[in-house]
C-alpha cells in the first residue's frame, strides 16, 4: 500500500474527504518527527511506540585500504509494534508446529536426517536454493542417500500419523533447516 491508497482508506473509514485524511496523515508525520527530534517517546494506541536508542561509537576496518576508522555514535529510530498489530501479522501464519503431534513428527524427521548426515553422504549437503520445491528436495535427498533415504522415509511414514504427514512435510522442513548453510 502506498500513501495514496492509505489516504483513500482513511477517508473512507473516517467518513471525511481525501484532503482531510491527507492533512491528518501529514500532521501525524510532522508531529512524530518533531517529538523524536526532541528525544520524546511517542506511543500510539493500537499501533505501537516510536522511540530512539543510542548506538555507541565503534571501530571498523575500511574495505579499500584496510585502515581502522572510528564511526560516530548516533541515535537510531526504534519502533515496537503494539500487541494487536503483531497479532494481525502473526494471524497470516499457519500454527501447525504448535501442536504436539507436529513437534513429535518434526523431531522424528530431524533425528532421521541427523543419522543420515552423520553416517552417510548427506554430510556435505547444502540446500541453499530456496526455489527448490518440496519434491525437488526429496529427489535430491533420494539421489544422495539412496536406500538409506528410502529406509528413513519408511520409518517416518510408519511412525507419524497420516493426517500429520498430509498437513506438513516434516522431512523436507527438517532437511531445509539442517542443510542450509
Amino acid at each position: 500500500m502506498n500513501t495514496k491508497e492509505l489516504v483513500l482508506r482513511i477517508a473512507a473509514r473516517a467518513d471525511c474527504t481525501q484532503a482531510q485524511a491527507r492533512l491528518v496523515l501529514k500532521a501525524l508525520g510532522e508531529e512524530l518527527e518533531a517529538a523524536l527530534a526532541e528525544g520524546e517517546e511517542v506511543r500510539l494506541a493500537g499501533l505501537g511506540t516510536f522511540s530512539q536508542s543510542w548506538t555507541e561509537p565503534r571501530l571498523v576496518r575500511g574495505i579499500g585500504q584496510g585502515r581502522r576508522r572510528l564511526l560516530d555514535g548516533h541515535y537510531r529510530l526504534r519502533f515496537r509494534p503494539a500487541g494487536a498489530l503483531k497479532a494481525a501479522v502473526r494471524s497470516r501464519s499457519e500454527s501447525l508446529l504448535k501442536e504436539p503431534a507436529h513437534q513429535d513428527a518434526w523431531r522424528m524427521a530431524d533425528t532421521l536426517l541427523a543419522d543420515l548426515a552423520a553416517y552417510g553422504p548427506l554430510r556435505s549437503l547444502k540446500l541453499d536454493d530456496a526455489d527448490l520445491s518440496d519434491e525437488q528436495v526429496r529427489e535430491k535427498l533420494a539421489l544422495l542417500a539412496g536406500a538409506d533415504w528410502a529406509a528413513a522415509v519408511q520409518t517416518y511414514e510408519r511412525r507419524v500419523p497420516a493426517d500429520v504427514r498430509e498437513a506438513c512435510d516434516h522431512l523436507v522442513l527438517a532437511a531445509r533447516q539442517r542443510f542450509r548453510s
